[in-house]
């Protein structure tokens, strides 16, 4: 009797777990509809500048001892950046619409945006008040910061941007 209400609790146990396992599989996430946009940067300011992606915190957030440059994006005046695709889960109109531009997602958090002037600005994943007035940071671009010119999701640099920046060491 005992051998026998064991394996019939053995079995309960059994389909219980794969009932669960199958409820959280991770390959349904995998399939969940993905996005596809372009992107670019629009300068409009009268200065080039340049937009390096840092590494600066380790594997468990600690800070490294010497920032490592991961990533380089050059955009001259008046001009427009390369123009990337990403692939994302939300589409626009969702409020959890967002994305990092590309070149800063492989282990960036924190960027320095440069005009040729040596004035710019300095975001990380933890400090956002040196950044551009009002506008999020590459690492976490959400949908009122960009626009739409021929299909192709645009962030913008102003000429105010430039006017506004902070010097840079």
């Amino acid at each position: 009797m005992q051998t026998q209400l064991l394996t019939i609790f053995r079995i309960i146990v059994i389909f219980l777990f794969c009932t669960i396992a199958s409820a959280c599989d991770p390959d349904d996430r995998m399939n969940a509809k993905q996005y596809d946009y372009k992107v670019a940067l629009e300068n409009k300011s009268i200065s080039a500048i340049t937009i390096d992606g840092y590494r600066t915190l380790g594997q468990f957030g600690d800070k490294l001892e010497t920032s490592v440059l991961v990533s380089t994006l050059s955009v001259s005046p008046k001009s427009i950046s390369d123009i990337e695709s990403i692939t994302i889960p939300k589409p626009l109109g969702n409020p959890a619409f967002g994305f990092i531009y590309p070149g800063m997602q492989n282990n960036v958090d924190s960027i320095v945006l440069k005009f040729s002037n040596n004035k710019g600005y300095y975001t990380s994943s933890k400090n956002k008040e040196f950044w551009l007035k009002n506008k999020s940071s590459l690492l976490s671009i959400s949908e009122n910061e960009i626009i739409q010119k021929n299909e192709v999701l645009i962030y913008e640099i102003s000429q105010e941007d430039l006017i506004m920046a902070y010097d840079l060491p």
